[in-house]
């Protein structure tokens, strides 16, 4: 255990960014594993100051304002020899970088730990009883992991950079297209250690473009899928957010906004719950007037296993025209629709319309069929003068027991009525239901 936690330090101290930074670190490595423990806390304290430092200095490179003062303070300090200064400086290192968001709350506490230690090694008359401070070496190796991980492997990206630096490179035509290289791309580069501030930030802004742009824009589904690894990574950081601005999106009343809100319920079923009765009613409404067309937005179909959604969804459905329906039907084949087209089917006024829907889209749903809505079809069959007298329907619905075959067990006796309706007209299907007759027949 011992050989894998040195080898995991190694590993850590490979991957330092700054060359003086990872030389500082060496030394208190060094001093650790020859057992020289307060040396090892001074030189790691000495490791992070520097290294923080050196980040604040690529900050204030980058034009933030903040760092530039404060690098611009330590330079001044730096070239006067302003030792009270340095002590200040020094005093507030850990806050600055809280302040700056290289570290988060609880590693701003971890690292807190190190710099009471620091000041035990390093000034011992300072200690009651004169005593002398004894680091255990887990302690030690505490230390020294922290601030490699929590500080020296990390880049100096924070705030509003760190975001733009998230929504350049889901602009960029280099980005990854496909959800699984997306989530290893987004969790590698922003999610390993991101701060909530960043994940909150982040968030908001992704949410505002998924919400704001066309379907048709390229971009939608990159920033969607960007959305979903949030979702996936930080779950609940990323509900808290979608949850707020959610809200303040939904109480604008825009219709635009209500229909691509659609895009983000499925990605967690809390999230519906947020919504009041009053803005479930506006997107529910917006559902059944197909506003913006959204019945033939695919996103309106992933959230079918929302009751109140799927309900307002078949609704708009039967509101719409025969030839609408065609296109969500031909288009959006869930299961969920099954009913309506058999319905659809059933309701024919005109033999057009039954060899209509035949040839759109009643095929296309016969594996999704339950017993029911063969049953259904069936007896329509023969009750519907439209479907009846339609001179292809023994055509029709020959095709139909062919794809149904797996439902034959529990329909044989109503495709036996329909026979029986009109032997001469529905003897092919006789022949398919009772193989056994044609083979006797040809025997004699």
């Amino acid at each position: 255990m011992e050989n894998l936690l040195l080898s995991d330090m190694d590993s850590l101290l490979l991957k330092v960014r700054n060359q003086s930074s990872q030389q500082y670190m060496l030394e208190a490595i060094n001093a650790y594993r020859v057992g020289s423990f307060r040396s090892a806390i001074v030189s790691t304290w000495i490791s992070l100051t520097f290294d923080i430092i050196s980040k604040l200095r690529e900050l204030a490179a980058a034009n933030e304002s903040d760092a530039e003062r404060l690098i611009s303070r330590l330079d001044v300090a730096i070239q006067i020899q302003d030792t009270k200064t340095f002590l200040n400086i020094e005093a507030d290192i850990l806050n600055d970088a809280k302040r700056f968001e290289l570290i988060s709350l609880h590693e701003f506490y971890s690292l807190e730990k190190l710099r009471t230690d620091r000041h035990l090694c390093a000034h011992p008359a300072y200690n009651p009883n004169e005593e002398i401070f004894q680091p255990s070496p887990e302690l030690v190796r505490a230390h020294i992991v922290h601030s490699l991980l929590y500080v020296l492997t990390q880049k100096p990206i924070q705030g509003k950079k760190a975001v733009q630096s998230l929504l350049d490179d889901i602009n960029s035509p280099n980005f990854p297209t496909n959800f699984e290289e997306i989530d290893r791309f987004i969790k590698s580069k922003y999610l390993t250690r991101a701060k909530e501030s960043f994940i909150s930030n982040s968030v908001k802004v992704i949410l505002k473009e998924i919400i704001k742009q066309n379907n048709t824009n390229h971009f939608d589904v990159k920033y969607f899928s960007a959305l979903e690894c949030f979702m996936k990574s930080k779950r609940q950081e990323t509900i808290s957010t979608v949850k707020n601005s959610i809200n303040k999106y939904i109480n604008t009343h825009e219709t635009f906004t209500l229909v691509h809100i659609l895009k983000v319920i499925p990605l967690d079923p809390e999230i519906w719950n947020i919504f009041t009765s009053e803005n479930k009613i506006s997107i529910t409404t917006a559902i059944k007037n197909n506003s913006e067309g959204i019945m033939f937005d695919a996103f309106l179909y992933k959230n079918l296993n929302n009751l109140e959604i799927k309900n307002a969804t078949l609704e708009g459905l039967s509101l719409l025209s025969k030839p609408k329906q065609k296109n969500v039907f031909q288009n959006f084949v869930v299961s969920e629709f099954t009913e309506v087209v058999v319905d659809s089917f059933c309701s024919s006024t005109s033999y057009d319309e039954t060899k209509n829907i035949s040839n759109w889209y009643l095929f296309d749903y016969a594996h999704l069929f339950r017993v029911s809505h063969l049953k259904k079809i069936i007896t329509c069959s023969t009750s519907n003068t439209s479907i009846r007298q339609y001179f292809s329907i023994e055509h029709i619905l020959k095709r139909l027991f062919s794809k149904t075959n797996h439902l034959l067990e529990y329909a044989r006796e109503d495709w036996e009525q329909l026979i029986a309706s009109d032997p001469a007209k529905y003897s092919s299907i006789n022949q398919l239901l009772n193989p056994t007759i044609n083979s006797d027949e040809e025997d004699v």
